[in-house]
C-alpha cells in the first residue's frame, strides 16, 4: 500500500485513495480495502483497481450507492475533509469526462440495497452539521481565510462575550481530557519534546509559582475537598487508608517535612500549645512514658502492671 501523500482531494481517484489511506498495489491490499469499506457488495477488485489507476467511474443511477458507503470525512496526510454529495458527483462526472475512461458497472439491485441502508442516517448526518462541515472545510483547505475571519469576528465580540467563550472552551477541553487522558499526555509529552532545557526549567518554575498561589486562593475548598475523600474512603476501605497513612508516615521525606513545618511555624505551634488547657497533662504523660523507658523504670511499670494483676484477680 503507497501513502496518500495530498492535503487536498481534488478528484475521484484521490477520493478512494483517500478512504483506503493511500493506493493498493497488491490484489490482498484490494481485497482488505473492499472488504472493510463495504465495496465488495458493489464492485470487484478489478472494479477497484480501475479505480485508482484507470479513470473509473460510475453511472449516475449508482453513485449515490457509492457515495453512502463513503466516511464523511476522509483524512488527507494531515488533515481531514467532508465530502459532500455535490462533490462526489462533479468529480465522478469529470472523471467520466477524462481520455480513456472505463465504466464501472454496478448492479441496479445492490445499489438499491445499499442506498437504502447506508444513505438515510447519512443524508441526516450532513444536514444536521452543514454549517459545521463547511467551516471545518474552509479552515482545512484555505486556513489563512479561515485565520483572517477568526480574527476579525473576534475583534467584534464585547469582553463579556470574549470571557464566555473562553469558558466554554475551558470546561470543553476539561471533559475532553478527562475522557482522554491518554491524549492528553501524549500532546502534553508532545509539546515537552519541543522545549529546551531552559524552557522547561521556566515552565516548572511558574507552574510552582501558579500551583501556590492557587492552593492560597483556595485552601479551605481543597482542605474540604481532601477530608471529604478521606472520610469517604474510610467508610468503604478502612484498611486501605490505613496502609495509604502507614505508608505516608513511614516515607523518607516525613521526618524532614514535619520537621521543616515545625521550623516555618514553631511560634504558631508554641502559642497554640500554650492555650490548650491539655498541655500540661500531655507533658505529664510524656515525663512518666520517658521514666517508665529507663531500665529501672520497665522494672517498676513490670511491678505494677504484676499488682494490679494481682487484685484484679
Amino acid at each position: 500500500m503507497r501513502k496518500y501523500l495530498k492535503n487536498t482531494i481534488d478528484s475521484l481517484q484521490d477520493v478512494f485513495a483517500a478512504w483506503a489511506g493511500g493506493y493498493p498495489e497488491e490484489e490482498a491490499d484490494f481485497k482488505t480495502f473492499l472488504s472493510e469499506s463495504k465495496l465488495n457488495t458493489l464492485i470487484s477488485c478489478a472494479d477497484a483497481e480501475r479505480l485508482f489507476y484507470h479513470n473509473g467511474f460510475f453511472a449516475k443511477e449508482t453513485s449515490l450507492a457509492v457515495y453512502s458507503l463513503i466516511p464523511v470525512k476522509l483524512k488527507t496526510a494531515n488533515k481531514e475533509i467532508a465530502l459532500f454529495p455535490q462533490t462526489f458527483y462533479r468529480m465522478n462526472l469529470a472523471t467520466s469526462n477524462q481520455p480513456n475512461a472505463q465504466l464501472i458497472n454496478v448492479g441496479f439491485a445492490q445499489a438499491t440495497t445499499v442506498l437504502n441502508e447506508y444513505y438515510p442516517s447519512k443524508k441526516s448526518y450532513i444536514k444536521e452539521n452543514m454549517n459545521k462541515l463547511r467551516s471545518a472545510n474552509q479552515a482545512a483547505l484555505h486556513p489563512e481565510t479561515a485565520q483572517r475571519y477568526y480574527l476579525k469576528q473576534k475583534g467584534n465580540l464585547s469582553e463579556e462575550k470574549k470571557a464566555e467563550r473562553r469558558e466554554k472552551s475551558r470546561l470543553r477541553m476539561q471533559k475532553y481530557r478527562a475522557e482522554h487522558p491518554e491524549k492528553a499526555k501524549e500532546v502534553y509529552n508532545k509539546s515537552q519534546k519541543k522545549l529546551s532545557d531552559a524552557d522547561k526549567f521556566f515552565a516548572l518554575l511558574q507552574a510552582r509559582k501558579r500551583n501556590k498561589i492557587y492552593r492560597e486562593e483556595h485552601k479551605d475548598e481543597l482542605s474540604a475537598k481532601r477530608k471529604s475523600k478521606r472520610l469517604a474512603l474510610k467508610q468503604e476501605n478502612p484498611l486501605l487508608l490505613q496502609q495509604i497513612d502507614k505508608a505516608h508516615n513511614l516515607s523518607a521525606n516525613r521526618e524532614k517535612s514535619c520537621h521543616d513545618y515545625y521550623m516555618r511555624n514553631k511560634d504558631k505551634i508554641a502559642q497554640k500549645a500554650k492555650e490548650n488547657p491539655k498541655t500540661k497533662e500531655y507533658k505529664q504523660r510524656y515525663k512518666a512514658k520517658k521514666r517508665f523507658q529507663t531500665k529501672t523504670g520497665s522494672m517498676i511499670l513490670n511491678l505494677l502492671q504484676a499488682i494490679a494483676k494481682s487484685k484484679s484477680l
